[in-house]
């Protein structure tokens, strides 16, 4: 075989590689693709429960410290009636 022979058997080898080269670079960007694109659903989904959960646990946590400062306010009250009460029997 000649040099220019090998040269094109090189360059052949060279071009097919190329080409392999470049239909697996189009097949990892597809594949990358849709993993961005299962990431992106997913996270959004799970940032918008997460939001959701904190919205609910804002409510509870709101009424239990209103539901306490109605017993600290009924507490109060009857500790004053029973020292009233205390006053009046002695």
């Amino acid at each position: 075989m000649t040099n220019e022979g090998k040269i094109l058997k090189m360059l052949e080898t060279l071009t097919n590689d190329v080409a392999g080269i470049k239909s697996d670079v189009a097949e990892l960007k597809r594949g990358q693709q849709r993993i961005e694109t299962r990431i992106k659903n997913e996270l959004v989904d799970k940032v918008r429960a997460l939001f959701d959960a904190r919205e609910v646990q804002g409510d509870i946590n709101t009424k239990i410290l209103d539901k306490l400062e109605d017993i600290e306010i009924n507490t109060n009250y009857t500790a004053a009636k029973v020292s009233r009460l205390k006053q009046v029997v002695k």
